[in-house]
């Protein structure tokens, strides 16, 4: 009799696996997962003072920043208590929405895993977890990109709701993207944006827009020759000279390109949104996976379907991107590497490893954006599209 009961019991305790299963990844897998609080003190001076600017944005239809932009805050994350400074960030007027204003933080003393100044920003601006999927994947594939978060946002002590936290251009973005010393550099876009309200042109503002460059190094003396030669390279950039993509890493600049056609972040290419990090190592300029999205659907099906009959003013924006396959040195690399991506799924492995957090990502951002859902299959037809033109 004893048997029996003993094999009955296992039979039932079998029968009960597929709805333990089921009851653990309702309730315990996801206490892995828990969003970090980080609360933003400001007196009413200093609110003041950022409602004002932020009318006067609105007025003028994007945010044009100033020196004296920045008011004193209080900041609590990670249970450390830091004092520093704040002011509204982005550029156009989608970070200034009644509830979700963005901001640009600097800490007086860094964090004690050396966060220092850092954006806290709305979700819709970086295309909700579509941003998730970019620079993570873009991470794991050895492209330096900022330290990417979901936090919550507590500002005077009231929920903001889901924010997007991402590292500013600094030394430790490069350490921690597991590169050589080097510096980070970009343009100044400030033309391009007063153009773009007043209805103007805006081609061809690249060529005179100013270099700006970030890091602990910039100014460094034991590096004056790699600041130099950074500078320069940027500026033959600008000019599109013959040359200028012989000094870009061939390796890096075509696996990023082929992470840019898997994600669809073709938004990141443009002059305005590309930011450039220049290894002292091997005295060569790498792209910098920022600012993914909205949507760009003009690099479809693939940026290799468009570069070699894409002949327009050299200082056209999408002309600049196409002109890099047409080195051949990074246009073998990014064959080679896209090839790769769709033939081992890389895509489809990543969606699937980062599959727990995504779903209670969504859910967080469901309490804030009701009808949110995340678009895994966004990615997948972007991957199959790719396929089918290139069979």
């Amino acid at each position: 009799m004893g048997c029996k009961i003993s094999k009955v019991r296992l039979v039932l305790y079998i029968s009960l696996i597929p709805l333990l299963v089921i009851l653990y990844h309702l309730f315990l897998a996801q206490e892995d997962y828990q969003l970090e609080q980080i609360h933003l003190n400001l007196d009413d001076k200093a609110y003041d003072r950022l409602a004002d600017i932020r009318d006067r944005a609105i007025d003028k239809g994007y945010l044009e920043r100033e020196d004296d932009d920045y008011v004193p805050a209080d900041l609590i994350y990670q249970s450390q208590v830091k004092e520093g400074v704040v002011r509204l960030k982005g550029d156009w007027l989608d970070h200034l929405d009644d509830d979700n204003w963005s901001f640009r933080v600097k800490l007086d003393d860094p964090m004690q895993d050396g966060l220092k100044i850092f954006s806290v920003q709305n979700p819709e601006c970086r295309g909700h977890l579509k941003a998730y999927v970019f620079y993570n994947l873009m991470r794991e594939n050895g492209i330096v990109c900022n330290q990417f978060r979901v936090v919550e946002l507590i500002v005077n002590g009231d929920s903001w709701g889901v924010y997007f936290l991402e590292e500013h251009l600094t030394s430790r973005m490069i350490a921690t993207s597991n590169k050589p010393e080097g510096v980070l550099l970009k343009y100044n876009d400030q033309s391009f944006f007063e153009a773009s309200i007043k209805e103007e042109s805006t081609k061809g503002l690249v060529e005179n827009a100013k270099i700006k460059v970030y890091g602990d190094l910039k100014k460094s003396d034991r590096h004056g020759y790699e600041l130099q030669l950074a500078n320069q390279i940027l500026r033959n950039y600008q000019k599109q000279t013959d040359s200028v993509y012989s000094y870009f890493d061939p390796e890096v600049m075509g696996r990023f390109y082929a992470l840019c056609d898997l994600t669809g972040g073709y938004h990141a290419m443009g002059w305005t949104n590309m930011r450039f990090y220049f290894n002292f190592e091997t005295k060569q300029m790498e792209p910098v996976a920022y600012d993914p999205y909205p949507i760009m659907d003009w690099g479809k099906p693939y940026l290799g379907a468009h570069y070699s009959t894409y002949e327009n003013d050299p200082l056209d924006v999408k002309s600049m991107i196409y002109a890099a396959l047409k080195n051949e040195r990074i246009n073998f690399y990014y064959n080679q590497y896209l090839n790769k991506y769709l033939k081992n799924g890389v895509m489809e492995d990543f969606l699937d490893r980062h599959h727990s957090e995504l779903e209670f990502l969504e859910k967080e951002l469901q309490k804030e954006f009701g009808s949110y859902s995340f678009d895994q299959q966004f990615f997948l037809d972007q991957v199959e599209g790719i396929r089918q033109a290139r069979k």
